[in-house]
C-alpha cells in the first residue's frame, strides 16, 4: 500500500479524544499539518475545544499551534458537516472519532457515530479524496477469542460483543470493502499516560477498574492485560498514516508478551487505593474514604456493563457481595 502526496494535510476526526488528541499533537511535532475534526457548533468553538485538549498533553508547547488547525464538524451528518474541500487536499486521514460508551443507554448513539460515521467519512472519501490513506481505528476487543494466546490481525470475529464491539466489526467492513486506500490500526487497552484530564482516562480504560476488588473474583492472576500507554498508540498511527509504503491493510497496537499480568496490576493499582482508604478511616477523615468508595462503586458499575458475567455467575451479584462486606 503506497501513500497519497507526501505534503498534503492529514486530518485527524476526533481531534480533541483521548487518542486524536495525541494524534494531533504527534504529527504537528513532526512539522506536519494537521486538519483536526471537532464536534462543534462553529470553527471558533472546535478551535478553543482542540487547544484545551492540547494544553493536558504532557509535550505541549504553544509552537505546535501553528501546525493545527480546528474544524467544526459531527459524525452524524452527511460529510461528517465538513466542505469537501477539508478531504480533498489531505494526503492522509485519521479516524479516531468513536463513542466508546459501554451502556446500553448509548446504543443508538454508539452505532450512529461508529458505524453511521463510518459510513459517512467513507462516501465523503470517495467523493473528495479516494487516493488518501485512511486509518481507521478501530479496537482490538473486536476479537477477545481465543483466549489464553496471542491473536493474529486475521483471525475471524469472535468473544465478548456488546454495541461498542460489533459497531466496530461492522464499521470494519465498511472500510475493507469501501476500495479505498485504507488500512485498519487495532490498539489494545488504551492508558491516558500523563493526559491531565480524569474524563479522558475513563472513556477507555474500562478494564482496571474491576482490578479494585479482583480478588474476591475467581480469576486467573497469571493472565496477562493487555495495556497500552497512549502515547505509543499515538505515535503509531501517526507512522501509518505517513509511512511512504505498508506492508497490511491491519495492525494491532498491543503489548502482546510484554503486557503485565493480572498479578501485577493488582499490585501497582489496587493496594495503593487501600491504603488511602485504610489512612483516610484511621485519620477519621470520612469525607475523602466516602469519595474513595463513591470512585469504587462508579468503577464497579463500568466494570458490570462491560463483564456482565463470569462463567454461569453475573459479576454485579460478586460485586454486590464484596461492597456488603
Amino acid at each position: 500500500m503506497t501513500a497519497a502526496a507526501n505534503g498534503g494535510a492529514i486530518v485527524v476526526t476526533g481531534g480533541t479524544g483521548l487518542i486524536g488528541g495525541e494524534v494531533v499533537a504527534t504529527l504537528a511535532r513532526r512539522d506536519r499539518r494537521v486538519v483536526a475534526l471537532v464536534r462543534a457548533g462553529s470553527d471558533d468553538e472546535a478551535a478553543f475545544r482542540l487547544r484545551a485538549r492540547l494544553e493536558k498533553s504532557p509535550e505541549f508547547a504553544p509552537a505546535l499551534l501553528t501546525h493545527v488547525s480546528a474544524v467544526a464538524a459531527d459524525m452524524t451528518r452527511p460529510g461528517l458537516g465538513v466542505a469537501p474541500h477539508c478531504f480533498a487536499e489531505a494526503s492522509a486521514v485519521v479516524h479516531c472519532a468513536a463513542n466508546t460508551s459501554f451502556s446500553a443507554q448509548q446504543d443508538d448513539a454508539i452505532w450512529s457515530t461508529n458505524l453511521g460515521g463510518a459510513r459517512r467519512l467513507v462516501e465523503a472519501l470517495q467523493a473528495s479524496a479516494p487516493a488518501a490513506r485512511l486509518v481507521f481505528v478501530s479496537t482490538a476487543s473486536v476479537v477477545t477469542a481465543p483466549e489464553g494466546g496471542l491473536i493474529p490481525e486475521w483471525a475471524p470475529y469472535a468473544g465478548h460483543e456488546n454495541a461498542y464491539t460489533r459497531s466496530k466489526r461492522e464499521a470494519e467492513l465498511v472500510v475493507r470493502k469501501s476500495g479505498l486506500n485504507a488500512v485498519i490500526a487495532r490498539p489494545s487497552i488504551v492508558l491516558s499516560k500523563g493526559i491531565a484530564d480524569r474524563e479522558l482516562a475513563r472513556s477507555i480504560l474500562w478494564a482496571v477498574p474491576i482490578m479494585a476488588k479482583v480478588g474476591a473474583v475467581p480469576v486467573d492472576p497469571q493472565a496477562r492485560v493487555d495495556l497500552v500507554p497512549v502515547d505509543h498508540v499515538a505515535r503509531a498511527l501517526a507512522d501509518l498514516a505517513t509511512a511512504p509504503a505498508l506492508a497490511a491493510r491491519m495492525y494491532h497496537i498491543s503489548g502482546g508478551t510484554t503486557s503485565e499480568t493480572l498479578a501485577d496490576l493488582m499490585t501497582a493499582t489496587v493496594q495503593p487505593r487501600h491504603t488511602k482508604i485504610w489512612l483516610a478511616g484511621k485519620e477519621k477523615n470520612w469525607a475523602y474514604a466516602e469519595y474513595e468508595f463513591r470512585e469504587l462503586n462508579e468503577a464497579f458499575g463500568r466494570a458490570m456493563q462491560v463483564w456482565p458475567q463470569w462463567q454461569q455467575f453475573p459479576v454485579k451479584d460478586m460485586l454486590a457481595s464484596v461492597l456488603k462486606q
